[in-house]
């Protein structure tokens, strides 16, 4: 059995968790699917380097899901910096937003 944890304060996550819970297999990138399945994954190409005036946007949603908002006010930097930063990252592939929420994407180095 296979589960996608999802995020502890979710009420939407209870489900999956409770089947990680129960011993279900974690799933958390492409790689823990296939590897279940007995299948490699192709290696991925290394990510290019992010501009590092962008570093502290990527840094502020690295370790959890957070909004523009709360960016603009852990960084100090303003909002419309922080906006842009943050269509960089995720043109790049390094940010994902969902429901104003933005979450870092695993890097592989």
């Amino acid at each position: 059995m296979l589960a996608v944890p999802g995020e502890i304060t979710s009420a939407l996550a209870r489900g999956t968790n409770h089947l990680l819970r129960l011993g279900a297999v974690p799933v958390t990138c492409l790689g823990d699917a296939l590897a279940v399945l007995g299948l490699d994954a192709a290696p991925p190409s290394p990510p290019g380097p992010v501009d590092p005036r962008l570093g502290p946007v990527e840094a502020a949603v690295a370790d959890a899901a957070v909004s523009a908002d709360q960016i603009a006010r852990s960084t100090g930097l303003p909002a419309a910096t922080v906006a842009a930063a943050l269509a960089e990252l995720e043109l790049a592939g390094v940010v994902v937003q969902s429901d104003g929420l933005y979450r870092g994407v695993m890097r592989r180095t």
